[in-house]
């Protein structure tokens, strides 16, 4: 089950199983409710969200509960194959990740940001002030850092889409 396995995981790799507040995480967090379908428009079916993370079992984690919780999932390993997924058609929304090897999340963003107004979230460890304004400020639209629950990157994605779709 992946709810159980990603608390293991998430703390395995950042030490934590509370959020921000201090509140623990709880098995509700790791599981999604009924199946959350947003439409964009009358011909769309599930948005299509495109997760940039190196760490290849948090990113088939997290892809895997997005999916059930009715996004379509497209995945990159690195910066530079992310950038290029970004830019092709159909791809609602990235979720980039800042530390990668080779091109990182902040020139992926840049090369995204170059030829596009997709909405970017990121999410990554390096949750630090300048960070995140540096992010920001270079176009992300959402900057949520590790470790977060799933089911508050879903929450995140649907905000974002919403306001796209009611822009």
């Amino acid at each position: 089950v992946a709810g159980p396995a990603l608390l293991r995981l998430l703390h395995a790799r950042h030490g934590s199983t509370t959020r921000a507040r201090g509140s623990p995480v709880l098995d509700a967090d790791l599981h999604p409710g009924p199946a959350y379908a947003m439409r964009l428009g009358d011909n769309r079916d599930m948005p299509r969200i495109l997760l940039v993370d190196d760490d290849d079992e948090l990113r088939d984690m997290l892809g895997e509960y997005l999916a059930r919780d009715g996004f379509e999932i497209e995945t990159a390993a690195d910066g530079a194959k992310g950038a290029e997924m970004a830019l092709a058609p159909g791809v609602d929304l990235v979720v980039l990740d800042v530390m990668m090897p080779g091109t990182d999340g902040i020139e992926a963003l840049r090369r995204i940001r170059a030829a596009s107004q997709i909405p970017v979230l990121m999410l990554t460890a390096r949750g630090d002030d300048v960070d995140r304004i540096v992010g920001l400020e270079l176009g992300a639209d959402d900057y949520v850092a590790k470790p977060c629950t799933p089911r508050e990157l879903a929450a995140r994605l649907r905000a974002i889409l919403r306001r796209l779709r009611d822009a």
